[in-house]
């Protein structure tokens, strides 16, 4: 099971006015994940800056840090760059 708790708080514009502004957000995530076959788990930390381009292109980026684990991870603690894109009307 994974789980994800999100904040964030829109900086710029100050003055949200049309979709084709740039929005810059803080953001503030809880991720966790607990298997249930062998019970471990962890919880995650993750403060990031988010860009939002046109309503349409994401891009983060921030920190993720472990809080809490009893599995084994080759990553608990590091940068995050995240970019997702969406298509409107891709198929008719």
């Amino acid at each position: 099971m994974n789980y994800t708790f999100s904040l964030g708080k829109l900086m710029l514009p100050k003055v949200y006015s049309s979709y084709n502004q740039t929005n810059v957000n803080l953001m503030f995530e809880l991720i966790g994940q607990r298997l249930n076959g062998n019970q471990k788990s962890f919880l995650d930390i993750g403060p990031s800056i988010q860009f939002i381009v046109k309503s349409q292109a994401r891009f983060d980026i921030g920190y993720r840090q472990q809080l809490y684990s009893t599995m084994e991870r080759t990553a608990p603690n590091g940068m995050v760059f995240k970019f997702e894109y969406l298509f409107f009307n891709a198929f008719r």
